[in-house]
């Protein structure tokens, strides 16, 4: 007899979907439909949701945010190296007159986009 496999499938189903809203259709969604003057409200939102999706998760502590451990300093060079490379080539076909703008009409801003992404964004994904 044959086991059935759907409910070994569908945890790990769920898993990839929620994946692809987090780290793909969300961000493609602030970039492609909202006015750049929403960006930081979505990303704060997105953010809070993170934070509460965390809290809610079992056997997730907070202290963990904090604690210390091991960078892969080479995996993390070879992402940022990969998401620069797919950014400039999907802003140059997509938009072209919008690469680089922040840095040519408001450098000073990107100070504060440095300071604060971290913060509002890449800190829900841990």
């Amino acid at each position: 007899m044959v086991a059935d496999t759907s409910d070994a499938v569908r945890p790990r189903f769920w898993l990839m979907a929620e994946f692809a809203a987090l780290y793909i259709g969300a961000p493609l969604a602030i970039a492609l439909f909202l006015p750049p003057q929403r960006m930081f409200t979505a990303l704060f939102v997105f953010s809070v949701a993170g934070l509460l999706l965390l809290w809610r998760t079992g056997g997730f502590r907070w202290r963990n945010l904090a604690r210390g451990r091991r960078i892969p300093w080479w995996e993390v060079l070879g992402i940022a190296l990969a998401t620069l490379v797919s950014g400039i080539a999907i802003l140059s076909l997509v938009r072209p007159d919008a690469l680089f703008a922040i840095l040519r009409t408001n450098p000073g801003f990107l100070a504060v986009i440095w300071c604060f992404y971290p913060l509002l964004s890449a800190l829900p994904q841990d």
